[in-house]
């Protein structure tokens, strides 16, 4: 069943066409921004729900099919936890980056796109009506709004969603031909391999669907493979190398610069107000990080923190050593790394276990089976997974003829 265009699709949802701050409804774009490729669109009038009622129906199927997938909703920790859980059964990997994802985007390939991620997901061979109706004329209409054909807003909640589901077609023939875990982050993709050709071919098959089928390239000063064991890799903030997980040093010699910002656009404030912006940075970069291989960075940068607050005017007078500072409430990266780790439980106090009697067991019987027997076996459940396969066939066709049934009546 053939796609719907979206010069061909009914709206379902109003994005009617409303002034935004400082700009018309005939741009669509306020003139404070720069154009492409950094430009951004207020949202318009039910973007927001559309953007929701997505994600509400893609998230279940993603966590089923695709559940290293950002929109099922990762957790601090889950990229380090994805290597750690398949470098050895794949020892290999591939990394690869889309060149100005947003900006380049075709409308009509995030139209089809959509459609093609909730047709894949299902295991369907063509796109249902009802998901039609429901979305295709709402990202018609917004992608009509855009003022060229291609690229989508930056920090559009829109934009969010159906950029990533766009390429999900993609992900689940790289899981579907190849058989390996690969961990994606918006337009980031980690796919672990069993070896470097296979590396390889997953890199030829992303960067020929991407060129062929979307018009997009892939980013080659992000692109990168080799092995776990012997090559570093960089992926959301996390730096893998020898077995380890650490903190990419950009990302902390971003960390120290938003310190220095804070400590330097906090000169007039109270000591316990610039603590408290402190704490919210020290907070996020902490709970971030805090599953990897950083207890010694997260005591130099608490040094840091702690001579960049003292050099304020308001701390210079500061007595006490690192205790005044606690007293006013600065948390510690530290503190916060000790809190990841499992807790021991304490065994004092508790009543002394009685050791269980050993009970003797039987002696074990040894079955013996004959070639003929476990022929039959085997050819018992050939019929029974044939069975199975015709009641599947049977299945799926019954719900097809029921679909068809309710969009004739």
């Amino acid at each position: 069943m053939p796609l719907a265009s979206p010069a061909k699709t009914s709206f379902t949802m109003t994005l009617s066409s409303t002034k935004f701050h400082g700009c018309s409804s005939d741009t669509m774009i306020c003139p404070t921004v720069r154009p492409l490729p950094y430009f951004g669109a207020c949202p318009q009038v039910g973007e927001r729900e559309l953007a929701a009622s997505l994600r509400r129906d893609f998230v279940p199927l993603l966590a089923r099919r695709l559940p290293d997938h950002h929109l099922v909703g990762q957790r601090h920790g889950a990229v380090p936890a994805f290597v750690a859980r398949h470098k050895k059964s794949f020892p290999c990997f591939v990394r690869t980056d889309i060149a100005a994802f947003y900006p380049s985007v075709r409308h009509r390939d995030l139209v089809a796109g959509v459609q093609l991620a909730w047709r894949d997901l299902l295991g369907l061979s063509y796109v249902p009506a009802k998901f039609k109706r429901r979305y295709v004329g709402g990202l018609s209409q917004w992608c009509a709004s855009l003022p060229l054909e291609r690229g989508i807003p930056l920090g559009s909640p829109l934009s969010c969603v159906a950029a990533p589901l766009m390429l999900v077609p993609l992900w689940l023939e790289v899981k579907r031909r190849f058989g390996v875990p690969l961990t994606v982050y918006m337009d980031d993709v980690l796919v672990c391999c069993r070896d470097m050709g296979e590396a390889a071919e997953v890199y030829a098959l992303i960067a020929n669907r991407l060129s062929g089928a979307f018009d997009l390239k892939v980013q080659c000063s992000k692109t990168l493979s080799g092995r776990f064991s012997d090559t570093p890799l960089t992926f959301c903030g996390w730096r893998f190398a020898g077995g380890y997980a650490g903190v990419d040093p950009a990302k902390a010699d971003a960390f120290r610069a938003r310190v220095d910002a804070i400590c330097r656009r906090s000169r007039s404030v109270p000591p316990r107000a610039l603590v408290k912006r402190l704490n919210a940075a020290l907070t996020a970069f902490g709970h971030y990080y805090k599953y990897g291989s950083v207890t010694r960075l997260y005591a130099e940068l608490d040094v840091y923190v702690r001579r960049r607050l003292r050099q304020q005017a308001d701390f210079s007078a500061v007595r006490g050593g690192n205790g005044r500072l606690k007293r006013l409430g600065l948390r510690s990266l530290t503190e916060i790394c000790a809190g990841a780790r499992p807790r021991r439980t304490a065994t004092s106090g508790l009543r002394p276990l009685r050791p269980v009697r050993s009970t003797p067991c039987a002696p074990r019987t040894v079955v013996s089976v004959s070639d003929g027997d476990l022929a039959e076996l085997c050819g018992l459940l050939r019929v029974a997974g044939d069975k199975l396969t015709e009641l599947v066939r049977g299945q799926r066709k019954l719900l097809r003829t029921l679909e068809h049934l309710q969009e004739e009546y």
